[in-house]
């Protein structure tokens, strides 16, 4: 889908280590309704969020820099702000905000940590675009 775009495109193939410690900013692998996802790890268990009207992101009352992010946006959002990540859980968000369905529908919410696969450090797919990941330092 358009979700990530453009860091990660329909019919790319990526790695994914089950192993890494997830990191706000990775991109993750979840699983949800017997299908892989992908989306932006945004906050963790006890966390609180806020997304204003113009998009920007707040983690704590801190407002993450996110080079990743094409568009900035509210998107589809149900949800009431500020919002507390349950425990065991991870608040998710999509590169494209106008158009990514995440943690900001209740119909979605956030993953839970059984849900999730693992960190996604790179692309193999494409041969064109074979690209390691970076690290986001957001703390």
């Amino acid at each position: 889908g358009t979700s990530m775009y453009p860091n990660v495109t329909t019919n790319d193939i990526v790695m994914v280590n089950k192993f890494s410690k997830i990191d706000r900013g990775d991109i993750v692998a979840c699983y949800l309704n017997n299908k892989i996802i992908l989306k932006r790890a945004i906050a963790f268990s006890g966390e609180t969020i806020v997304i204003d009207a113009q998009g920007n992101v707040m983690v704590d009352g801190m407002r993450l820099q996110e080079p990743y992010v094409s568009d900035l946006s509210l998107g589809k959002s149900d949800i009431a702000y500020p919002y507390q990540v349950p425990d065991g859980q991870i608040f998710v968000l999509g590169d494209h905000r106008s158009t990514s369905e995440d943690s900001r529908l209740e119909d979605i919410g956030c993953m839970s940590d059984d849900t999730v696969v693992g960190k996604v450090f790179g692309r193999v797919w494409p041969l064109t675009s074979i690209e390691f990941f970076q690290q986001i330092d957001n703390e």
